[in-house]
């Protein structure tokens, strides 16, 4: 029976007053109260004591207060011999409340942390493919689980966001995963499990201690409530206050890193910015930078390198830190955080030429006189470096000076985001190009050839970024460097057809 005049206090859903809901014990209404309202609901159905009570309560509470219906997913690693079976066990727990269950087989792939990581992953990654936009994700999670998380990370160093444990809500890209039982303690589960008659299955791994969580269950949790009673709540406890801490480390290094961010050949730091910070600071706005363009957390010994190597290195020098994700790299004045994909890109652009073919002078002039827009007469689009870079013909009636790179003084090359050069004639091969070495570059306005890196150098391009810069090239001529220089020569004019050059942001930047 639903009472449309009462909302929950967390959900704004209505509550219910079924006698089977006010005789359970008043943390497990509010843990199921606490779920988010939705348009979809999912439950990870492991078939152990936690997921499988979890299943049959969510979805009684989601029929009665929301009319909402729930489906299980349910992933077969394959490492027990028992999978099978506890698979079996899912689909009749399902079959028998009405849910429907999904099922998924993966393959685990080897970590160096080990199989419980590789399982995590699996899981996640099936997640991510099942759960569709504003969809919730209930997982079993409880109050055992966060002091044995807690206690994890406190024995591998782990800082305030670390120790913050497991959340009880987070995004998953645009769905929800939603832990109700977070806090609740197993022995409450228990419980309420047996008092319900629910049945479940025990995964024969949990009892084996070589496991770092299972010896932390077995051997460390009892014997701390042994000697402080609630041991496990308290644990609980400290976690909140570390989220809390974590909060507000997270919205310090947002206003510490206002004005020292930048943005001109990947996400960098200004190091004069950044070393007027006290030390405690830097790090923790470093840190967080780091982990914003998801390039993880390098480590407390690589971590520490970035003060005692690149920010106290030589102004000429370029020195690196490198770990899995990603590398942070110097560059006069700033750092750079480079990921994974950037740094094999750069390899893969040095051999790689691309012909831009299809079009002609003559066909472009039909489509602009027939009053076609700029974005429909795009040459050519495609990502290079992570960066969409694009050639489109523009009708130059109306272009300003300030589309071409005219400045006179060396020392003020600066890099733009348009550039205008000359259509070529039919016939022409237009080709993209990469860096070989020993390249004569004239720009507009200067007085001399001088090498390619010599202006790549004086345009501020990292030496790791040079060899990848796309150049753009009519027959063997280089009109071209990016979206930064035009040759003599080769500059757009105001009564002429032109190619407008774009290399537009990273495609995977995140502004903080």
């Amino acid at each position: 029976m639903i009472n449309s005049s009462d909302t929950g206090p967390l959900t704004g859903a209505p509550e219910i007053e079924s006698s089977w809901f006010a005789s359970l014990p008043l943390i497990i209404q509010k843990a199921l109260q606490s779920i988010p309202v939705a348009s979809h609901y999912y439950v990870a159905l492991s078939g152990g004591l936690d997921s499988s009570l979890l299943l049959q309560l969510s979805n009684r509470y989601l029929r009665e207060s929301r009319e909402a219906s729930l489906i299980a997913i349910h992933v077969h690693h394959g490492i027990s011999q028992h999978a099978d079976q506890w698979q079996s066990h899912c689909e009749a727990i399902c079959h028998q409340s009405g849910v429907e269950l999904v099922v998924r087989k993966v393959e685990l792939k080897s970590s160096k942390k080990g199989v419980e990581e590789a399982a995590r992953a699996a899981r996640y990654s099936v997640f991510e493919q099942i759960l569709p936009s504003d969809a919730v994700l209930l997982q079993g999670h409880h109050q055992n689980d966060q002091a044995e998380t807690v206690l994890l990370r406190l024995m591998r160093g782990a800082g305030v966001k670390g120790l913050a444990g497991i959340p009880k809500t987070r995004a998953l890209n645009s769905a929800l995963i939603h832990r109700p039982f977070l806090a609740v303690s197993r022995s409450e589960l228990l419980s309420l499990a047996e008092a319900w008659g629910v049945s479940w299955v025990e995964d024969d791994s949990n009892a084996s201690v070589d496991y770092d969580r299972n010896y932390i269950r077995h051997e460390v949790i009892p014997k701390l409530e042994s000697r402080w009673e609630s041991a496990v709540s308290r644990l609980a406890v400290s976690s909140e206050h570390c989220r809390e801490s974590a909060e507000l480390e997270e919205a310090l290094a947002k206003i510490d890193l206002v004005g020292i961010t930048q943005d001109v050949f990947g996400p960098a730091l200004s190091i004069a910015g950044l070393t007027q910070l006290p030390l405690s600071r830097q790090r923790n706005a470093v840190r967080y930078w780091l982990q914003h363009q998801r390039l993880g957390f390098p480590g407390e010994k690589r971590f520490q390198r970035i003060w005692t190597e690149l920010l106290t290195a030589r102004a000429d020098a370029n020195p690196l830190v490198e770990w899995p994700l990603g590398a942070v790299r110097r560059y006069r004045d700033a750092i750079f955080g480079l990921s994974a994909n950037d740094i094999s890109a750069q390899s893969d652009c040095i051999t790689s030429n691309i012909v831009v073919d299809g079009w002609s002078t003559s066909k472009t002039d039909s489509a602009l006189s027939d009053g076609l827009t700029k974005r429909e007469l795009m040459i050519f689009k495609q990502s290079v470096m992570g960066r969409q870079y694009a050639l489109r013909m523009v009708d130059s009636v109306n272009a300003s000076i300030s589309d071409v790179v005219t400045e006179t003084e060396e020392v003020n090359i600066q890099p733009v985001k348009r550039l205008l050069v000359k259509a070529p004639a039919d016939q022409v091969q237009v080709s993209i190009k990469f860096r070989q070495g020993g390249e004569l570059f004239k720009p507009v306005g200067r007085h001399h050839h001088k090498p390619l890196k010599k202006w790549l150098h004086e345009c501020n391009v990292p030496p790791w970024l040079r060899d990848s810069i796309p150049l753009l090239y009519y027959n063997e001529s280089l009109v071209a460097m990016g979206d930064l220089l035009v040759a003599d020569g080769f500059q757009g004019g105001s009564n002429s057809r032109n190619l407008e050059i774009s290399w537009g942001q990273k495609l995977d930047h995140n502004q903080l």
